[in-house]
């Protein structure tokens, strides 16, 4: 009998952490290696409160434990919020979405960005990226939080300077001990020491971001087909079955949730 590919498995929580009062981080151990591409899904529920789609903060090698950072706003992360050190969840086997096109990114400058949670999926990203520095040219990552206390996963920041990966932080509403640009992270576009032509984009954050900053990268040479952005805060059953996230013809689940801005654009998902 061949595999089911959407039974899942159980995954059990061997660490958590709480940077905010309504932001936690959970270390899930499974049960069997998930094979996880750059730029797809995970879906992990809890028996009689649901499954919900997440992107990973840790690298896609890392097969046998994932890591996923949420905010605590609906139904199911209100009760993932009260997990324990050795409760079990679900995670299904098979990963949501299609992957970015990363073998066509190596060799290539890149920019992450990011926006408040938004940091989860582009984290493992970056984890990715860090762990295979040289094969890549320049690399930023761009985050923009709403204060100082949203700025999330400050160690991993610092190592992923290590690494020579240019940080870049900006804050809306900062107090005066902010460091980084204050504003939005739009302002350090113009000066990115970047080849135009080889290059990528990566965005995850809230969707009215999204079109700001293309605008800006479009001022310095930049295709609509080179930036990359997510939208995933659309998918829900993960599955193409609950016609949620539909868009025109397309499943945001299943042929995204990353997607070129031209693409986005033509579908009227942004």
């Amino acid at each position: 009998m061949a595999e089911n590919l959407y039974l899942p498995q159980i995954g059990k929580i061997s660490k958590i952490e709480q940077p905010t009062k309504d932001i936690k981080i959970i270390n899930i151990r499974l049960s069997s290696p998930l094979f996880i591409k750059p730029g797809q899904f995970v879906l992990v529920g809890l028996p009689g409160y649901g499954e919900a789609t997440f992107g990973l903060v840790s690298p896609t090698f890392r097969r046998k434990e994932i890591t996923i950072l949420f905010r605590k706003v609906g139904f199911l992360t209100n009760k993932l919020f009260e997990v324990e050190r050795g409760d079990k969840v679900t995670v299904r086997s098979r990963p949501i979405g299609k992957p970015l096109p990363w073998p066509e990114m190596i060799g290539s400058d890149l920019v992450l960005v990011a926006g408040g949670t938004g940091i989860a999926p582009i984290a493992g990203l970056a984890d990715e990226i860090a762990a295979s520095r040289k094969k890549f040219g320049q690399v930023y990552f761009l985050y923009g939080v709403a204060c100082p206390e949203d700025l999330l996963l400050q160690e991993k920041l610092k190592y992923w300077e290590k690494k020579k990966i240019k940080i870049k932080l900006a804050c809306e509403k900062p107090d005066k001990d902010w460091q980084g640009e204050r504003g939005f992270v739009t302002s350090y576009i113009p000066n990115l020491e970047i080849n135009p032509k080889k290059i990528f984009v990566l965005m995850v954050g809230p969707q009215p971001m999204y079109e700001p900053i293309a605008k800006e990268f479009k001022k310095i040479g930049l295709t609509q087909s080179q930036i990359y952005i997510s939208l995933e805060r659309r998918l829900r059953c993960g599955l193409g079955k609950c016609q949620h996230c539909t868009c025109n013809s397309h499943y945001l689940c299943l042929d995204g949730p990353f997607f070129t801005f031209d693409i986005a654009k033509k579908m009227g998902a942004i």
